[in-house]
């Protein structure tokens, strides 16, 4: 009998699709002005556009750390 090992691989970067669904399922809009105002960083490869995970999950904290300060 052959046993297959499934390996489950963390990315690093993730698309912009997934940056969206990653922040609770934001619109692509929503995430461009937080782009565009350098809230989140991206890089391309090639055509294709990503953000780091660790950028996003930054963003995450600090959202949770605002909305702590106004309660």
């Amino acid at each position: 009998m052959n046993n297959h090992r499934l390996e489950r691989v963390e990315r690093a970067a993730l698309s912009l699709s997934q940056a969206c669904e990653y922040l609770g399922g934001i619109s692509r809009p929503k995430l461009y002005k937080l782009l565009g105002k350098g809230v989140i960083r991206s890089f391309h490869i090639g055509s294709r556009r990503f953000c780091l995970k660790k950028d996003l999950d930054s963003y995450i904290e600090d959202r949770l750390e605002e909305e702590i300060r106004f309660t």
